[in-house]
């Protein structure tokens, strides 16, 4: 969220990360605290960064799913 149109908001970024770490009694895996914190960013005044953090974790996960089925096609063409 350094980094944004409207500018930094590191407060709402450290508000965000306290409020997800003391509401966690249990060890979650990475993707549930992506959702986490896309559901506190959509709370925010920052729905801007909501917007593209949902687009970033998109194309990650495409760019993911064609890296597997590139170690597939690897495997399966060698």
């Amino acid at each position: 969220m350094n980094h944004t149109v409207k500018g930094q908001d590191i407060e709402i970024a450290r508000q965000i990360a306290q409020e997800i770490t003391d509401g966690v009694k249990e060890t979650i895996s990475v993707e549930e605290i992506q959702d986490l914190v896309e559901k506190k960013l959509m709370a925010s005044k920052r729905k801007d960064v909501a917007k593209e953090y949902i687009i970033y974790r998109n194309k990650r996960n495409i760019a993911r799913g064609r890296k597997q089925y590139d170690i597939y096609m690897d495997i399966v063409n060698a």
